[in-house]
């Protein structure tokens, strides 16, 4: 841990922070970056030592000591000497696996929904359509959007379109409301 914060600064923080500081060094020490990962981090880090950019951020893989796979962000400075010479690096190092996962989620549901056979239409709390699908463009024959979704029902269907909205808004087990259009 010295050598990460220095044995000064280190002597000074509380034995907690210490003790965290410590085991995120031994996981980071013994980490392997992934292989698509290596040549990238590689490069950046060249980049950064040879004056090409003093500063970087760069997001890869690795494999840690206990056999999970985290993405880091990872973002720095190199601070030089009088002589012009790299003499050490400031920086953060921060976890982002949990937006990764969150990214690729989207990314599955944003393919599902413009793949999806079925006509699918995203409202706004006040029933105005913000985006649809492939399928709604060509039974809806537009693309315009902020219209009502009220506007494309008979107006037989429209009280259960709004109780149905309703239901959604309130928390109740709607999703799905059908109608004529």
């Amino acid at each position: 841990i010295d050598r990460l914060v220095g044995a000064k600064a280190a002597g000074r923080m509380k034995p907690a922070v210490s003790d965290r500081l410590y085991r995120t060094a031994k996981i980071l020490a013994r980490a392997e970056y992934v292989l698509d990962d290596r040549e990238q981090v590689r490069r950046i880090f060249a980049d950064a030592l040879s004056g090409i950019s003093r500063t970087y951020l760069v997001e890869y893989r690795f494999l840690c000591s206990d056999g999970q796979y985290r993405w880091m962000n990872d973002l720095g400075s190199i601070i030089l000497d009088e002589a012009g010479e790299p003499q050490f690096l400031v920086g953060s190092l921060r976890d982002i696996s949990e937006r990764k996962m969150a990214e690729a989620e989207i990314s599955v549901l944003s393919i599902a929904f413009s793949a999806a056979l079925d006509p699918i239409l995203i409202l706004d709390m006040e029933g105005k359509v913000r985006n649809v699908n492939e399928a709604a463009r060509r039974l809806f024959e537009t693309q315009e959007l902020g219209v009502s979704a009220l506007d494309y029902a008979v107006p037989e269907d429209k009280e259960k379109i709004i109780a149905a909205m309703q239901g959604l808004i309130t928390g109740s087990n709607v999703n799905v409301a059908e109608f004529t259009i």
